[in-house]
């Protein structure tokens, strides 16, 4: 199960219609976390509990976007606009729900708040109120959390490989210490050893 489709179950659970994501600037990590690429500008992701999901985003943007939900089997109507002033008709009809879901905490000061769901920014928020005022603006926190916390078989596997690599990859390392000097290659996670005996002669590369 694809990340739009399991939210779209969670939007079920909380009679929501839809859970809106407003990113510009990579403000808001849940953006990449759903599209699986970084969009800059400024953009929306709709997650519809009908499945009719949408993405508004500017030109430039918006084929890379649709590319990277494609590779995926994700299906999402993706809309361009230009401007402010062709966004605001376009993104009006998409907000215009009885409960929507946005990225805001509630009770971000206290040690049980979800202040892990606190990303919309305060204009956006109040923009969202003028565009849709009949519209009941809800926290989407139990979506982030069951999105983000609950992990599937895949990724879970994902998970095992990596710490498998990284367990192996440390192992290495501890060995090549106790051998000599460690030099560090970060931007290819390479790294060399030189003893003394051959210091500062040439070095072996270990991967």
């Amino acid at each position: 199960m694809n990340k739009f489709k399991k939210a779209q179950e969670i939007l079920k659970e909380i009679n929501g219609d839809g859970w809106l994501i407003i990113c510009n600037e990579d403000n808001d990590i849940n953006s990449k976390f759903l599209l699986g690429v970084e969009s800059h500008a400024l953009h929306f992701i709709f997650v519809s509990t009908d499945g009719k999901h949408k993405v508004l985003a500017v030109e430039m943007e918006a084929n890379m976007i649709r590319r990277s939900l494609s590779s995926r089997g994700i299906k999402a109507d993706i809309i361009s606009y230009n401007s402010l002033k062709d966004l605001i008709p376009k993104l009006k009809p998409v907000i215009n729900r009885p409960k929507v879901a946005l990225n805001f905490g509630e009770n971000i000061f206290d040690p049980d708040g979800t202040l892990y769901a606190d990303y919309l920014q305060v204009g956006a928020f109040f923009a969202m109120q003028k565009l849709a005022p009949n519209t009941k603006f809800i926290s989407a926190a139990p979506i982030i959390y069951n999105l983000r916390s609950v992990k599937s078989q895949e990724e879970l596997k994902d998970l095992r490989n990596i710490s498998n690599h990284l367990a192996k990859r440390s192992l290495n390392i501890t060995r090549a210490k106790r051998h000599g000097r460690l030099f560090l290659r970060p931007k290819t996670w390479s790294y060399w050893v030189s003893t003394p005996a051959t210091w500062p002669g040439s070095n072996a590369w270990m991967r």
